[in-house]
Order: C-alpha cells, then sequence, then structure tokens
C-alpha cells in the first residue's frame, strides 16, 4: 500500500472534525464491500461533505482510500484544488467527460475504489435526483462491481 500523506491527514483532519461535531454514524452493509479490487460507489449527494462521510465510513472500516469523480472547477480552487490532485482525485469537465472517464477506468482497473456521484450535483429536495449512466458503464467497462451507498442526514450538516 503507498504511503499517501496528503490523504491520511485529510482523513485525520475530518475524523476530528466530525467528532468535534458530535456527529454518530450507523453504517449497514459495511461487510458486503470489497476489502481488495476495484468497484464503483455510486454515493447519493445530499451534501458537500457526503464524500467526506462516506470515507470515514470505508477508511475506518476497511482502511482503504476512496479516488472522487468531482467537478474540474472544484479543482481550480487555490486550496482544495492542490489537495484534491494530492488525494488522486479525478477531475471531470463537464463538457468533455471522456478523459475523466478513461482515467476511471485506469483507476478501477488498478484495484482502486472509484466514488461517483450519479445525481452530478447535490440534490437539495432531499430525494435521490435524476441518475446518470456513467457509474454503471465505468463498472461494466472495467469488470467491477457496483455498489450503491446511501447517505442520510449529511444534509444537516453542510447543505445548499
Amino acid at each position: 500500500m503507498t504511503r499517501e500523506p496528503v490523504y491520511t491527514t485529510a482523513i485525520t483532519v475530518g475524523r476530528a472534525l466530525f467528532q468535534s461535531l458530535n456527529l454518530r454514524r450507523r453504517v449497514r452493509g459495511i461487510q458486503n464491500l470489497p476489502r481488495t479490487g476495484g468497484a464503483v460507489l455510486a454515493i447519493t449527494h445530499f451534501s458537500y461533505v457526503d464524500f467526506a462521510l462516506t470515507e470515514w465510513a470505508m477508511h475506518r472500516s476497511t482502511g482503504r482510500k476512496i479516488r472522487y469523480l468531482a467537478t474540474a472547477k472544484s479543482f481550480d480552487h487555490p486550496i482544495a484544488g492542490p489537495l484534491m490532485r494530492a488525494m488522486k482525485h479525478i477531475p471531470v469537465d463537464r463538457d468533455d467527460g471522456m478523459p475523466a472517464y478513461r482515467r476511471s477506468l485506469e483507476v478501477l482497473k488498478e484495484g482502486e475504489l472509484l466514488g461517483v456521484f450519479p445525481e452530478a450535483q447535490v440534490n437539495v429536495s432531499w430525494t435521490v435526483g435524476e441518475i446518470k449512466a456513467g457509474a454503471v458503464r465505468m463498472a461494466a467497462a472495467a469488470g467491477v462491481p457496483l455498489i450503491p451507498v446511501v447517505l442520510w442526514g449529511s444534509h444537516r450538516v453542510l447543505t445548499p
């Protein structure tokens, strides 16, 4: 396993923050997640911290890190951008998603977990919105499992 000091630090800071906020987590079905090999995690998206909450549950239970697809614009942020690149997340250009798709397949074939928000944006209605087909296509093309991940309660932490 490759050392990733930036990602490890981010996980530690995130855990401390969630603990300071008295967030409780209840995880069901974690035993069904693969301990090795690639997989696509198709995650509901109700909050800006869904990625961190998913990572919190996954890393604590399996020790695995998730590579997330995120809008290319978020990589332009002066603080978040360098952190996201250091954590090997994948930028998605909404006008040309093919480079992100290709990189995602590489990541999956390398045995990594890929976090995808199939709704493509934070859903403010607190219901699952229209699902895009990319997560299914990537899992099928890479020959890895597609695992639905549902978060509830994150909308109470940081939402539009």
